[in-house]
């Protein structure tokens, strides 16, 4: 989990992280890593695990420094191919480099 903060549904530049994997598309067999855009720190883990909320859950920081604890797989979820396009009545016709 990573948070976020804003006023009414509207972020700032801290809440920007950019996907680092190994060419142009993230494949999902393939490890990534989130850069802070701000901080140039990456996300990582610490390898402590705590009790609650969640038992099990591990801490998360943000280091300066690569390593194997800032590498990331995806785990579930729903795959998009490049060129496929959400369906809904939004407007996707412009392109997004950023979450």
């Amino acid at each position: 989990e990573v948070s976020a903060f804003g006023e009414e549904g509207e972020g700032d530049h801290l809440d920007e992280w950019t996907v680092q994997c190994g060419g142009s598309v993230w494949k999902r067999e393939e490890s990534v890593r989130f850069l802070h855009k701000a901080t140039d720190a990456l996300l990582s883990v610490t390898g402590e695990q705590y009790g609650r909320p969640i038992h099990g859950q591990m801490e998360v920081h943000a280091m300066s420094s690569t390593s194997q604890h800032s590498l990331w797989k995806v785990m579930e979820g729903i795959f998009m191919k490049p060129s496929e396009s959400p369906t809904g009545s939004r407007d996707y016709s412009h392109i997004h480099t950023e979450f």
